[in-house]
């Protein structure tokens, strides 16, 4: 479902400071976040007068600094925690950058290999030098930025953050900054170290295969569906023969059940985002597929009738606020009348609105297959009368046609140097030929990730087990006869734990529910599955399906006596389907030297739609289509899998 060793999305923190050499104003928001919890400012400052910040030009090419914070960790005990920044309408370039001021008592020299050297691990979606000083290692992106920390230490560490955004509105292409600092000391646990994940390994998995690899940095967040014998997976993927390159396209894999072989085709990536939003999803339905990207203004659905051989339909929908909107987050879902729902967030400075698409096919062949689908203008289903940062969300079509969309976000407040943040968990449920019926299921101060949905039932019998994160954990929660039924309410993983993925299935006539999530363990992210064989009555148990793992390995130079090589779960990376009674999972596991991070680091300074209505020639009640002859599907080789790649897909199946 969704490259980098991020333990959670931050938690959003606007203040007030001077911005790098300009008149006093807004700084860029920057916050630091261990687990789901944001980390507290330090009262007073005790690192400026210790740290030589001339020499990583704060105060000149950054901003000089704002606030400072004091983390404890024991030596040799990992920890964890993220630094994230977003634009204020999120849209425009954004960044987060990190240098090295203290390692013990010592200024480091050598630039950014001296972080590698001191046992912390540095990450995010296509790192790179800032060329203005060599000190300092960059994450950037459209409208968020995240840059991760991870590692274990035998020395106190001090290290600078600097985040850039621009300034909503301002059309000369004025920027705001903000420097924090941060010192982590030897001493007692605190929030920012991780535990152990505790799980045995998952029992139901009655295969594991590799099915393409890449070294390219802006590879991950693949999505997943199944179509009779074939499995489809969209990727992005970069360069592979200029990995630190700043292109990625969109790589599409398709494995063949019958004959283990893996086939593919390729087309433009539209967002230029450097991988932090999920921003692309794929949908499935016998000869159909369909695949959306997101961009910054838009969002793009590609329709194939052959199962991805060829993609002949393209439409787009354009962000409805108009001039300054922006278009985050996409998921798409074909009913089992081929009817497709596609969902994004649109938003501008004033207000953010959930949208749905809806379409229906405009022709069929003599098999019965679509051959064009024509869509319906957007429509809201949600708005915020603010600005808010949305999270994916969970789109599903129950087999009696209801829609059921399962969404969140989190807003935030300013004063002075405080800020909250709350995280809305909402479902919007539409019974079929009905009304959309929206409920809040909880809130919480935090900012989560991604909640999701899964369905038992229709129309009257309809339940709908909703999945989302709170700061102890992954909560599912069973809504009926659209009420939230808080008694059977149930929490999966630890403290942590993020992007659910929730299943439902009647099993001798009572539900069982699986529930997928990424656990946050010491030595980096894992994914984990939780079951309740009769929910919610029954006892949780729970499965790991990765491992993580950070272990020391020797380098041939007296200075760096050792490195850190780090094996985790990326960034959103994974996703899961239903196929019959399986579960269906594609994963992305990176595995990297800290020190060749560093290292090896590049430097670089109207809406289309057609007319149709809902309710034309369909019957008097939902019907099914027919399965139609399958169509070959994917046909193009792809690359052999090199196991020495940073990254490796691996398909799963679970009985």
């Amino acid at each position: 479902m969704r490259s980098s060793l991020c333990v959670a999305l931050p938690v959003l923190l606007m203040a007030a400071c001077s911005s790098g050499g300009s008149s006093a104003g807004p700084a860029a928001p920057l916050v630091l976040q261990a687990g789901l919890e944001t980390v507290s400012a330090a009262a007073a400052d005790d690192i400026t007068p210790r740290v030589d910040l001339q020499r990583v030009g704060v105060g000149s090419l950054h901003a000089s600094p704002s606030r400072t914070y004091e983390l404890t960790t024991p030596a040799g005990v990992p920890f964890a925690f993220d630094v994230v920044t977003v634009a204020g309408d999120n849209a425009g370039w954004v960044s987060v950058e990190v240098a090295h001021l203290l390692d013990g008592a010592v200024t480091p020299t050598g630039g950014v290999t001296s972080i590698a050297a001191a046992g912390l691990v540095v990450s995010g979606p296509g790192l790179f030098l800032d060329g203005r000083n060599d000190n300092w290692l960059a994450v950037d992106g459209s409208g968020l930025a995240r840059l991760s920390l991870r590692g274990s230490i035998e020395r106190d560490q001090v290290l600078a953050f600097t985040a850039e955004v621009p300034v909503p509105g301002d059309d000369n292409g004025a920027r705001r900054k903000e420097t924090v600092l941060v010192e982590i000391a030897i001493g007692a646990l605190s929030p920012i170290n991780t535990a152990a994940a505790d799980a045995s390994n998952d029992p139901d998995v009655v295969s594991d295969l590799t099915i393409y690899s890449s070294d390219a940095w802006n590879f991950g967040m693949p999505a997943i569906a199944v179509s009779g014998d074939r499995t489809s997976v969209i990727v992005y993927e970069g360069d592979r023969l200029d990995v630190t390159s700043a292109s990625r396209y969109e790589q599409r894999l398709q494995h063949d059940a019958a004959t283990n072989v893996v086939t593919g085709g390729a087309a433009l990536a539209l967002g230029t985002d450097s991988g932090n939003w999920r921003d692309h999803e794929i949908a499935a339905l016998y000869n159909v597929l369909a695949v959306a990207q997101g961009t910054q203004d838009g969002v793009t659905l590609r329709l194939s009738f052959d199962r991805g051989a060829t993609f002949p339909q393209e439409e787009a929908f354009v962000a409805v606020g108009g001039i300054g909107a922006s278009a985050r987050i996409v998921q798409t879902a074909i009913a089992a009348d081929y009817t497709l729902a596609l969902c994004y967030w649109d938003g501008d400075a004033t207000a953010s609105r959930l949208l749905l698409v809806e379409g229906w096919p405009s022709g069929f062949d003599g098999g019965g297959s679509p051959t064009g689908y024509s869509f319906a203008a957007p429509v809201v289903v949600h708005e915020v009368l603010q600005q808010v940062m949305p999270m994916p969300m969970g789109v599903q079509w129950s087999e009696g046609g209801d829609l059921v969309i399962g969404y969140g976000y989190s807003y935030w407040t300013m004063g002075g140097w405080t800020s909250e943040t709350v995280t809305t968990y909402r479902c919007a449920i539409r019974p079929w030929l009905g009304e959309f019926h929206d409920l809040t299921v909880d809130e919480e101060r935090m900012l989560a990730r991604d909640p999701s949905v899964a369905l038992l039932g229709s129309g009257n019998t309809l339940q709908v087990f909703y999945a989302y994160e709170k700061v102890a954990g992954v909560v599912v929660v069973r809504i009926t006869d659209g009420v939230v039924d808080t008694a059977s309410a149930r929490l999966a993983g630890a403290p942590g734990a993020s992007v659910p993925t929730v299943f439902a299935r009647l099993q001798d006539g009572a539900p069982r529910v699986d529930v997928f999530y990424i656990a946050a363990g010491q030595a980096g992210f894992e994914l984990h599955r939780s079951r309740w064989s009769v929910f919610p009555s029954s006892a949780e148990e729970q499965f790991r399906l990765t491992t993580a793992s950070m272990t020391l390995t020797a380098i041939a130079n007296p200075a760096l006596p050792y490195g850190l090589r780090v094996k985790q779960l990326a960034w959103f990376g994974y996703d899961v389907v239903q196929d019959g009674d399986d579960l269906v999972v594609v994963l992305d596991e990176e595995q990297y030297d800290a020190l060749w991070l560093c290292y090896g680091a590049p430097m670089r300074g109207s809406v289309q739609s057609g007319e149709v209505s809902s309710t034309t020639g369909l019957p008097p009640i939902f019907s099914h289509a027919s399965p139609p002859p399958l169509a070959p599907g994917m046909t193009q080789p792809v690359p052999a899998v090199d196991a020495a790649h940073r990254h490796q897909l691996r398909l799963l199946r679970l009985q």
